[in-house]
């Protein structure tokens, strides 16, 4: 198990905020569009992966690995407001936890 930092006070405050600055991002109207945008943008880069490997020239692997390192920052950047939300979420437990105990 991996060992934890321990944030301070401050730290943990602003994590918090930015937690929840990331977590309303979901809410937003627009965040809909953003994801179908990028699920879009990875079936392309799919069929042009696929079209080279399918073709008469040599696969460049090189751009395998471009493709699957853009296609995984991309599921990263739409992960992060998920992400945040489970965290503040658990920080809220645990707050709520501690609160019990004392």
């Amino acid at each position: 198990m991996r060992r934890r930092r321990i944030l301070s006070e401050a730290e943990q405050r602003e994590r918090t905020l930015r937690d929840g600055d990331l977590a309303v991002l979901t809410q937003h109207p627009s965040w809909p569009t953003v994801e179908a945008t990028i699920a879009r943008k990875e079936e392309n880069i799919r069929k042009v992966v696929l079209a080279h490997a399918l073709g008469q020239a040599p696969f460049d692997q090189r751009l395998a690995d471009y493709a699957r390192g853009y296609i995984d920052g991309m599921h990263w950047f739409v992960n992060q407001p998920h992400n945040a939300e489970m965290r503040l979420e658990r920080a809220i437990r645990e707050t709520q936890r501690e609160e019990v105990t004392t």
